[in-house]
């Protein structure tokens, strides 16, 4: 692939986790194999908004609009391949209408309105466009339905993370301060009540069991809102929201991570691995719900632990308790398999090889 090719980004949520795996990390992946490129906020594509020449135009997580459809049509006539990035599946409307986002049904009815809204212009744009670009398989076969070429691009480390959590990894844990063992849940948004939920049970009979356990909350979760855990409020630590690059310090203070996520949920079997990979990065064991990217992660056994009900819940969190010859294990090989398969070096190359084939096979359908 020759150098000097030129990727577009434009970016409806440039405050996202989102934005930093599926557009920055990407950008900054292309920059360093000689393709060059430019990201804009969808705010500053206006009517005065000229599309720079260009090779591929990517559009992350922008609901349609008609500043999009021109410049979808420029795209058109120039031959110029548009792509469409998302990581969650909020581009099918019977996600909100089956109660599968449950998020959703907690807003006020203006509120989830204007989300019917967003998610039908991710549809529009998604159909729009001429391929789409997935963070997981379930995505990326729900995406087809409404986009005829889909292209599978996990979401990645960079390496300023990996810096940030070697740095982690050299301070001093709680637990090795105070003898007890934090077993911990990272919320970076108010949307995963339901899915602590798949866990919460689980966790209270531990708490009721062990003294010596504190719940780590981290994030947006309010555990006040699961009765279970009202005898044990003492013993759950609530940590503030912080931004991704200071993520890897928090999540270093726990010693058992958890990424619990509602079972029989196509929104839930939607989502990456992030919350895995990013415990596994400082050497945190996970205990995980049985999610194709999950699973795909810890495979069972070898990187973590896999719980499908409130009994696997209690056992794989009592074992990691117990067992801390294991938990340092399943903390070091899933760090080892975390930085080969997700890890930078990993990303770039995953990165470069979707981008030239997309730009070759569309040069080649063109021609």
């Amino acid at each position: 692939m020759k150098n000097y090719q030129k990727i577009i980004f434009i970016s409806g949520n440039t405050a996202s986790v989102g934005h930093r795996f599926r557009v920055t990390h990407k950008a900054d992946a292309l920059e360093a194999n000689g393709y060059k490129t430019e990201t804009y906020d969808l705010k500053d594509v206006t009517d005065s908004f000229l599309l720079p020449e260009c090779d591929m135009l990517v559009i992350f997580r922008a609901a349609w609009n008609h500043h999009l459809n021109r410049l979808v049509e420029v795209c058109n006539g120039k031959k110029i391949p548009v792509i469409f990035d998302i990581d969650d599946l909020l581009f099918d409307a019977d996600i909100l209408h089956n109660g599968y986002w449950a998020y959703y049904d907690e807003l006020p009815e203006e509120d989830r309105y204007l989300w019917l809204l967003k998610v039908k212009g991710y549809q529009k744009t998604l159909e729009r466009c001429d391929a789409a670009l997935l963070s997981t398989q379930p995505l990326k076969t729900a995406a087809s339905r409404f986009c005829p070429q889909t292209w599978l691009l996990p979401n990645t480390l960079d390496k300023h993370l990996v810096t940030a959590a070697n740095n982690a990894k050299k301070t001093i844990k709680p637990s090795e301060i105070d003898g007890k063992t934090r077993v911990g849940f990272a919320s970076g948004t108010p949307t995963h009540k339901k899915d602590f939920g798949v866990a919460v049970q689980g966790i209270s009979r531990i708490l009721g069991e062990n003294n010596n356990i504190i719940l780590t909350i981290l994030g947006a979760l309010n555990p006040a809102e699961y009765p279970v855990l009202a005898p044990y409020m003492d013993r759950v630590e609530i940590r503030p929201h912080v931004n991704t690059g200071e993520l890897a310090s928090e999540v270093h203070r726990f010693d058992i991570n958890l990424a619990p996520l509602e079972i029989n949920n196509p929104f839930c079997a939607s989502k990456s691995a992030l919350r895995c990979i990013m415990a596994s990065i400082v050497e945190i064991p996970s205990v995980v719900s049985p999610t194709q990217p999950l699973r795909e992660a810890v495979e069972e056994g070898k990187y973590g632990l896999i719980a499908r009900n409130d009994e696997e819940w209690y056992q794989g969190i009592h074992t990691l308790i117990e067992n801390t010859a294991l938990r340092n294990r399943l903390g070091t090989e899933s760090n080892i398999n975390t930085l080969q398969n997700f890890g930078p070096e990993a990303g770039a190359s995953m990165t470069l090889d979707v981008f030239d084939a997309i730009i070759r096979d569309w040069r080649s359908y063109k021609n």
